[in-house]
């Protein structure tokens, strides 16, 4: 796959940008502020459908302007697609595929597979743990629909159940039973959200070593190990425990 033709429309400093891509190694060069990272980003934004930046949808529309579009020309080994992605000032952002809105993000996520390497990387080591796990997420919900589905209905149960915590600490109440309904869900994806996330890191890491020790010259090694509260308990014993926090901080 082969991203052909790239055209941008009022995104970030590009009034209007076309570019055509070799298939073999393409270089940005340019002054500073010229706009490179903001390529690489557009780019990004065709494989998730946001920035990797984290920056807000509407942050990326120029200023002054009502939208933003990237559109790309797509060849595949025996045709080609038309991925346009539009994001008005007052409107829901849109994705298509040659003219078709997807229903989701997650239906477009793993179509174009894509990993960005940039100076932040480095706070993979650097930042909390929370940072390392949305870098597995990213990386494994491009080439596992099943585990980004899983993602997706762990983290909406997740808010479910905060916003019912919320509640109760608000009007100084508590039901246990109320909570307990999310139990099962949270187990269920959470569970099959840590294999795969294990089983990620252990296929890694034999890359990992192997690259660093081209890099050292065979004089030092390293190795990536997936630590998790999961590989000395269960979720039940987990979420057992957190209740009786949660009741605690909610009185």
């Amino acid at each position: 796959m082969i991203i052909k033709k790239l055209s941008l429309y009022n995104f970030k400093n590009h009034s209007e940008k076309k570019f055509e891509f070799s298939p073999q190694i393409n270089c940005f060069v340019g002054n500073n502020g010229a706009g490179k990272t903001n390529i690489l980003d557009a780019l990004h934004y065709l494989s998730v459908g946001k920035s990797f930046l984290g920056n807000t949808d509407i942050n990326n529309i120029k200023q002054e302007e009502d939208f933003f579009t990237i559109d790309a020309e797509i060849q595949n080994e025996d045709s080609e697609d038309i991925i346009r992605i539009t994001q008005p000032k007052e409107a829901k952002k849109v994705i298509k595929k040659n003219e078709k809105s997807y229903d989701r993000l997650a239906d477009h996520i793993g179509y174009l597979p894509s990993v960005m390497i940039s100076p932040y990387d480095s706070n993979l080591i650097s930042d909390s743990g929370e940072s390392r796990r949305k870098f597995l997420d990213a990386m494994i919900s491009q080439t596992d629909s099943e585990y980004l589905f899983d993602l997706i209905q762990y983290q909406k149960t997740i808010q479910q159940r905060n916003a019912l915590l919320k509640y109760f600490a608000k009007n100084r109440t508590w039901d246990t039973d109320s909570l307990e309904i999310y139990d099962d869900p949270i187990t269920r994806f959470g569970t099959k959200i840590f294999k795969k996330r294990k089983e990620f890191v252990e296929q890694l890491n034999p890359i990992v070593q192997n690259f660093y020790q081209i890099i050292s010259g065979g004089k030092e090694t390293v190795s990536v190990i997936y630590e998790s509260h999961l590989l000395e308990n269960t979720f039940e014993n987990l979420l057992k425990e957190s209740l009786e926090r949660d009741r605690m901080l909610t009185y």
